[in-house]
């Protein structure tokens, strides 16, 4: 039996209650000697009935506690230097084989004095402060601080795919592994409350028998963001849908906003229909009881919330951020923009109206969340607990040492990614076996474009989402567009057209046209904002398996998605397939675009190597990426932008052979590329270069589009036809 220490260490006694009882449990099983140091007097998420709970528990399992005046923030540095030195002393007078430290405060302290006294150290980040689209001073103050912090780390544990990305990328630590959350006991939330138990738990609070009911759970914080959902709801009230208090919203937990919550419900006027019932120990029965699930929080690493009310087979609307990315179906995310309540609000709309649609939804997200449970969870926490005997005799970083490591951690990735690729495979047969989509067949439309219901009336989303955005594209040129997508030989589709901002006789024109196929879903966006934009609004739609771009002036052969599809079914190791074309004009073809066919880092030197509406993408590579970027550096360069960021993260892209794809270069197409969006290239391009890690020495590649758009438009256009027109293989094969 091993008698060794080993130290838990977070910022708060909350921390160890939610998040690591099973870690100790587990640690138990492996005979080691467990101690917990956290502060479980300040900060904590939970009542002090629930910390003294914990203690009790804690004593029970013959675990050892200590209270550690950790602060939860940073606002004092003198709290901090104090716990650094409370921690050291603790450090030194238990011999502790190596810790596990949790909390961004906590872990920083933990490591630092881990480091002093040569203490192997594992560190779980819970979602770094430093992430795609967070505020400036986050990546200011947090990133430099866990760059230095991770050489100091000999295993870093992320829980959501962005994180993990990043860090194998970025951070230094000795191993980096991925777990899918804390781990959730999904048998423990999949009952659903019987009528009696309705009809119990709501006179209990006070709810009619016959509302719909809204439940949050989380801090009563910014952070979680619950005055997003009270706008919601009072935009849903002001449009006369709380009418005989039909919808009720629960909210449970606790903290500093609670007043300012009260009153924002009383301003709206739904104060009648909404609750804030403080801290709640035994949450499955709110779950049991809810009708549908509501998460606007603003940050997050990967939700255990969400995912209790996934497991409970509930309906979730959440907020377009990392962590909920991973968990739920873009259809049901709403981007933290200004008009986010109102997003909000038609969604709620939509489940509210359809019982059958929540109940599909919530059976989806219960069979979703099964890859997150604590099963899966504690077999990965325990190879990475075994692993940590290796580091008790000798901590020097010997390049035998480092070698070993890395093809350790190679392996990892190896194994994680077949895991996932298998279920993937899996999901794609089962999805395939329910899917009996007639594509043209006459009857009444559905309800809702978005969802496709099979015989049997379940919804089942299309295979493949085409996603197109438009702007006073020529009308003939469009309408060819359309019919090659509406002609493809794989029918299980959907083509999503977002309107930038047209002209109104376009768009009417537009509407009429995409009246002819009921798998057309058309959006409008009220001004022009951008391609980036515009796809990104399809985006939010898209419910297929894979998403597939596609211009309004160009063609795709019958067979495109066919192949493309086909190929990312027997290669799960590529992201996203894309295709030779042939370049076409006013008049046809004039020559040919061959790529190559599996492009490398410094494939991006010269010129992209995709073609941007060749591309079919999995959906959850987009998911997880945060789609396109909008900001006005990328402008004209979105694509470009998307495949380089792709490429940083690890994901890898193939080019088929075959010319799928009519590419549209005429003589506009020159002229549309004016100067100034040279310039913006040029800022894609650095960024991009030094995230491939390909900068040193290409400069010159970095201007290039500085000398290009010095080139007079026909001349660049003769330029083009000597290189690309091969009069041999112009016609279609």
């Amino acid at each position: 039996m091993r008698h060794n220490k080993v130290l838990l260490a977070a910022s708060v006694a909350s921390m160890i209650d939610q998040f690591n009882m099973a870690n100790i449990s587990l640690l138990k099983q492996l005979g080691y000697e467990v101690h917990v140091a956290c502060n479980f007097q300040e900060g904590n998420t939970c009542n002090s009935a629930r910390i003294q709970k914990l203690q009790k528990n804690l004593t029970r399992l013959h675990v050892i506690w200590h209270q550690w005046d950790c602060p939860r923030g940073t606002g004092s540095v003198q709290k901090c230097l104090q716990a650094y030195d409370q921690l050291l002393e603790l450090l030194t007078i238990h011999a502790y084989a190596w810790m596990h430290c949790h909390s961004p405060v906590g872990g920083v302290l933990a490591r630092i004095a881990a480091h002093k006294k040569g203490i192997p150290v594992v560190y779980t980040a819970h979602g770094f402060h430093f992430y795609q689209k967070a505020p400036f001073k986050n990546w200011m103050l947090y990133y430099p601080i866990e760059k230095l912090l991770s050489r100091w780390t000999d295993v870093l544990v992320t829980v959501n795919r962005e994180d993990h990305c990043f860090a194998r990328r970025r951070l230094s630590a000795g191993r980096v592994c991925y777990i899918p959350g804390i781990g959730v006991n999904t048998k423990l939330y999949a009952k659903r409350a019987v009528e009696a138990e309705k009809r119990e738990f709501r006179s209990k609070y006070g709810l009619p028998q016959d509302a719909v009911v809204l439940l949050s759970v989380g801090e009563l914080s910014s952070r979680k963001n619950h005055q997003l959902a009270l706008a919601a709801v009072g935009v849903l009230a002001a449009a006369g849908e709380l009418a005989g208090k039909k919808i009720c919203y629960l909210i449970c937990g606790q903290g500093p906003m609670q007043k300012e919550l009260d009153l924002q419900a009383e301003t709206l006027g739904i104060a009648a229909a909404v609750q804030l019932t403080g801290y709640q120990e035994d949450l499955q029965i709110f779950y049991q009881n809810a009708d549908i699930f509501v998460f606007p929080s603003i940050q997050e690493g990967l939700p255990v919330a969400l995912m209790e009310a996934m497991a409970s087979g509930l309906p979730c609307v959440v907020s377009d951020i990392r962590g909920n990315r991973e968990l739920i179906s873009r259809k049901f995310r709403i981007p933290l923009e200004a008009d986010a309540p109102y997003a909000m609000a038609r969604l709620l709309k939509l489940l509210i109206g359809h019982p059958s649609l929540r109940k599909e939804e919530g059976c989806r997200n219960q069979r979703k969340v099964q890859r997150y449970g604590q099963k899966a969870v504690q077999k990965k926490m325990s190879v990475i607990y075994k692993s940590m005997d290796g580091y008790k005799e000798d901590r020097t970083d010997t390049k035998d040492r480092k070698k070993n490591r890395d093809s350790k951690n190679k392996k990892d990735r190896k194994d994680t990614k077949d895991h996932r690729h298998k279920k993937d495979s899996k999901d794609t047969k089962d999805s395939k076996n329910k899917k009996d989509h007639k594509a043209g067949k006459k009857g009444k439309k559905p309800a809702q474009p978005l969802y496709r219901r099979d015989n049997a009336g379940a919804v089942q989303p299309p295979e493949i989402s085409v996603i197109m955005g438009t702007y006073n594209d020529r009308r003939a040129y469009a309408a060819q567009s359309i019919d090659s997508i509406l002609g493809q030989t794989v029918t299980d589709l959907e083509l999503i057209i977002c309107d930038d901002g047209s002209e109104e006789s376009y768009f009417r024109w537009l509407r009429n046209y995409c009246k002819k196929d009921q798998r057309i879903f058309l959006l409008r966006n009220s001004k022009n904002q951008g391609l980036a934009t515009a796809l990104n609004h399809c985006l939010r739609y898209a419910s297929g398996k894979y998403v597939a771009r596609m211009d309004a002036d160009d063609l795709a052969r019958a067979d495109r998605f066919q192949k493309q599809a086909a190929f990312l079914d027997r290669h799960p190791e590529y992201a996203f397939a894309g295709c030779s074309a042939r370049l076409i004009a006013e008049h046809g073809p004039w020559g040919v675009r061959r790529l190559q066919r599996r492009p490398v880092r410094h494939s991006f030197l010269s010129t992209s190597p995709f073609i941007h509406p060749s591309v079919m993408f999995r959906r959850e590579t987009l998911e997880v990426s945060g789609g396109y970027e909008t900001s006005k550096k990328a402008l004209r360069a979105e694509d470009y932008e998307l495949f380089m960021r792709l490429y940083a993260a690890g994901q890898r892209g193939y080019n088929l052979p075959q010319l799928l794809l009519d590419y549209r270069e005429d003589r506009s197409s020159f002229k549309r590329r004016r100067y100034r969006y040279r310039f913006c290239e040029c800022m894609v391009r650095l960024d991009g270069f030094h995230k491939l890690g390909i900068l040193k020495g290409n400069m010159r590649y970095v201007l290039k589009p500085l000398a290009a758009g010095l080139v007079p438009h026909f001349l660049m256009r003769k330029i083009r036809r000597e290189r690309f027109c091969k009069k041999s293989i112009l016609h279609r094969s």
